[in-house]
This record gives C-alpha cells, sequence and structure tokens, in this order.
C-alpha cells in the first residue's frame, strides 16, 4: 500500500512539473511574439529555443522561430523550423490545426526556398 501512494504521488508530482514547463513553455512563446514586434529578433530567437524545450515539438512554436530565423537572415535555420512546423502539424501535436495555418507555413517554406535559391547563384 505504501508502495502504491509513493507511485501516485511521485505521478502526482511528474504531472505538475509537466504542466508547469508548458505553462512556461507558452509563456516563452508569448512573450517573444512583442519581441519580436519589437524588432527584437535575437531575443525572441532565445524564448522561442527555451519554449521548445519546455513545450517540446509543437507546430506554432517552430513557425514563429523559422519567421524569427528569416528576419535575422538565417534563412537555412528558418527552412527547417518551417519544416518542422509541417511535420508536427501533421503529428498529434498539430491535430487541432487549421488549413489555414499549414498553407500559410507552406507558403513561407516556398518562399524562403527560393530565396535561398537566388541567393547561391
Amino acid at each position: 500500500m505504501k508502495h502504491l501512494m509513493l507511485f501516485l504521488a511521485l505521478n502526482l508530482l511528474a504531472q505538475s512539473t509537466a504542466e508547469e514547463r508548458m505553462k512556461q513553455g507558452f509563456e516563452k512563446l508569448q512573450r517573444s511574439g512583442t519581441l519580436a514586434q519589437q524588432g527584437k529578433f535575437e531575443e525572441a530567437e532565445g524564448l522561442l529555443t527555451r519554449a521548445l524545450e519546455r513545450i517540446g515539438q509543437d507546430p506554432t512554436v517552430h513557425d514563429h522561430l523559422g519567421d524569427v530565423y528569416f528576419k535575422l537572415g538565417k534563412i537555412k535555420e528558418a527552412i527547417t523550423q518551417w519544416q518542422a512546423s509541417l511535420k508536427d502539424f501533421r503529428s498529434p501535436a498539430g491535430i487541432d490545426s487549421e488549413p489555414e495555418d499549414v498553407a500559410k507555413v507552406t507558403r513561407k517554406l516556398d518562399a524562403a526556398r527560393v530565396k535561398l535559391a537566388k541567393e547561391s547563384k
């Protein structure tokens, strides 16, 4: 009985820790949007990177990180993030995503690939 109680207590603690990490990740996502609007892309990049560490794979975080990388001129990194975003849209994490969001990321990814190809010439 004591083992069961200990197991349940540890499980509850792990669940609350995971929920707290998610909450912190989404707070970082929100703050990064404000920073990006202010043109503070390097700071936004740091917050989004930490948000991914907290939340795990998330199509919205990858999308915003792609936007920030693109603004910083890091086209290859932006492409990588938008590819991850599209992958996450197709996973259980993106089950509630709207088709318009997927289309928007696809357009950004296509435009970044064109830009990268032009720069490579």
